[in-house]
C-alpha cells in the first residue's frame, strides 16, 4: 500500500510541473534564433543562486521568442473589433480569448486572456481598463466566472492620458450597464499605500453578489513601484493566490493590461511554485526555478505581458524576497 501511495504521490507531482504549460503559438524554424532557445533551457536556477543572480540580456531574449509572425497572426484581428480596444497594438490571443455570452461574435468579444497558474488552467483573467462602450461587457465578464475580486493596477488617467474608465459608481449611485446594477458598497482609502478598497453590489436580475475591487495608484505607467512599495506588491500577489487556491478566478488590469498586469501574474505564479515547494519542505538545494520561462508561458497566452526590460527585473527582484521569506535565507 506504501509503494501504491507513494508511486501515486510521484505522478501527482509530475502532473504538477506538468500541467503548468500552455500552447505556445507555432513558431517556424527562421523566425527564432536558437541560440536564444538553448539559453532558456539552461535558464533554470536553484533559488540560492537567484539571490545573487544579475539579469543581463534576458528580456532581449524573450523580446525574441515571443515576437514573431505567427504569434502576431494568432491575435484577434484589429479590424473585426476595432472600437472595443483601447490600445489597437494590444490585441488578445485567439487560443485564449475569453469569450461572454452573447447573440453575435460583437456582443462576446471582450480584450481578455485567461492565464493559466501552476495548478490550473484559465486561473486568472487579464484585461484591459474598460472603455465606456465595454463596461457592460466587463461586469459580464465578472459575472459569468463569478470572479469576486478585481486588481486594478493603474489610475483613470495618467500623464494626462486616459487609462481606464470608471466602471464603478460614486457612493449615492447606482450604475445601470444592461441588466446588471453596480452598488458601491463601501469604500476605505490607505493613504500610506495609496490603495483604495470597494465593494460591490453587482445584481442581474433577481441574483445579487459582492465584488472586492483593489486599486492600486501607486504603480506608474511602463514603470516599477518604487522600493518602499514592494510590501504593497506582495501583499496584492498574496491577494490573487489567495482567490486561486480557493477555486476563485480574480480579474487583473491595468490600463492595456500586458505589464503591471503581467509582472503581477508573474509574481503571483512563482510564488505559488515557492509555496509548493516549502510546503512539500523540497529541500532548497535541489529547488530550481526558470523565471524565464515562466514570463515566456505568460506572453504565450496574452501579448508582451510584462511590457518593460524595468518590469522584469523587478519579477527577479521581487523573486528574491519571496525566497527569502519563504526559506528564510
Amino acid at each position: 500500500m506504501d509503494t501504491k501511495n507513494n508511486i501515486q504521490q510521484e505522478q501527482l507531482e509530475e502532473a504538477f510541473f506538468q500541467k503548468f504549460t500552455v500552447a505556445p503559438a507555432t513558431i517556424k524554424k527562421e523566425e527564432t534564433d536558437y541560440s536564444f532557445t538553448e539559453d532558456l533551457k539552461t535558464e533554470n536556477r536553484k533559488i540560492k543562486d537567484l539571490l545573487n543572480f544579475k539579469m543581463t540580456n534576458q528580456f532581449q531574449m524573450l523580446q525574441v521568442m515571443t515576437h514573431t509572425n505567427n504569434h502576431h497572426n494568432n491575435r484577434i484581428k484589429a479590424n473585426e473589433y476595432l472600437d472595443y480596444n483601447r490600445y489597437s497594438d494590444i490585441l488578445p490571443y485567439k487560443h485564449s480569448v475569453v469569450k461572454i455570452n452573447g447573440n453575435n461574435p460583437i456582443e462576446q468579444y471582450i480584450n481578455a486572456n485567461y492565464i493559466n497558474s501552476p495548478f490550473k488552467d484559465k486561473a486568472y483573467i487579464a484585461t484591459q481598463g474598460p472603455l465606456p462602450n465595454t463596461i457592460f461587457s466587463f461586469w459580464r465578464m465578472i459575472w459569468e466566472h463569478q470572479s469576486n475580486l478585481i486588481i486594478m493596477l493603474c489610475k483613470e488617467c495618467e500623464q494626462n492620458k486616459p487609462k481606464c474608465d470608471r466602471y464603478w459608481p460614486n457612493q449615492a449611485q447606482v450604475l445601470q450597464e444592461g441588466d446588471f446594477q453596480i452598488h458601491l458598497q463601501s469604500q476605505q482609502k490607505n493613504h500610506q499605500q495609496n490603495i483604495v478598497e470597494r465593494v460591490f453590489l453587482l445584481k442581474y436580475k433577481n441574483e445579487q453578489r459582492q465584488v472586492t475591487q483593489v486599486h492600486w495608484e501607486g504603480w506608474p505607467d511602463h514603470g516599477v513601484p518604487e522600493s518602499k512599495d514592494y510590501g504593497v506588491l506582495e501583499h496584492l500577489v498574496q491577494k490573487v493566490v489567495n482567490q486561486v487556491e480557493s477555486s476563485k478566478i480574480p480579474v487583473v488590469h491595468c490600463s492595456a493590461g500586458v505589464g503591471r498586469t503581467g509582472t503581477l501574474l508573474a509574481l503571483s505564479n512563482i510564488y505559488m511554485i515557492l509555496k509548493y515547494h516549502q510546503i512539500k519542505k523540497t529541500p532548497v538545494d535541489q529547488i530550481e526555478l526558470n523565471v524565464l520561462d515562466i514570463v515566456r508561458r505568460l506572453r504565450e497566452q496574452r501579448v508582451i505581458m510584462v511590457q518593460m526590460d524595468n518590469q522584469l527585473n523587478l519579477v527577479y527582484e521581487i523573486t528574491k524576497t519571496f525566497i527569502r521569506k519563504l526559506f528564510k535565507l
